[in-house]
C-alpha cells in the first residue's frame, strides 16, 4: 500500500534533453503530487501542469519558432517526457487529462 502511494505521489520525468543527448546524459526531475487527489479532475489537471512545467525545464528553453527542426525537437521532447511521466503514474484521470491536452495541442497546430 505504501509503495503504491509513493508511486502515485511522485512522478519522475526522465528524458534525453537536447544538450544531454549529445553527451549521453539522462536528466530527471521529481514532481511531487502527494498533496493532490489524482482521482479528481482538478487534482489530475494540477498534476499535469506540474509535470508539464518540469518537462519544460528538462527539455530546455523553447526553440526559436523560425527554426522548424529545432522547434519540432523541442515539442517532441515535451510530449514524450510528459507522456512517459503520466504513463508511469497509472492514474486514469491523469491519463485522460494528458490525452485531452495532447488533442487540444493538435487542434491548435492544425488551425494555424
Amino acid at each position: 500500500m505504501l509503495a503504491k502511494r509513493t508511486l502515485a505521489a511522485v512522478a519522475a520525468l526522465t528524458v534525453l534533453g537536447f544538450g544531454a543527448a549529445a553527451h549521453g546524459q539522462t536528466l530527471s526531475v521529481k514532481v511531487s503530487v502527494i498533496d493532490l487527489n489524482l482521482d479528481s479532475e482538478a487534482g489530475a489537471q494540477a498534476a499535469l501542469r506540474r509535470i508539464q512545467n518540469a518537462a519544460s525545464h528538462i527539455c530546455g528553453d523553447e526553440a526559436n519558432t523560425r527554426v522548424l527542426s529545432r522547434s519540432a525537437l523541442y515539442r517532441t521532447c515535451l510530449r514524450s517526457t510528459v507522456d512517459n511521466a503520466v504513463a508511469g503514474v497509472h492514474k486514469p484521470m491523469l491519463t485522460a487529462a494528458n490525452e485531452e491536452s495532447g488533442q487540444q495541442g493538435t487542434i491548435l497546430a492544425a488551425s494555424r
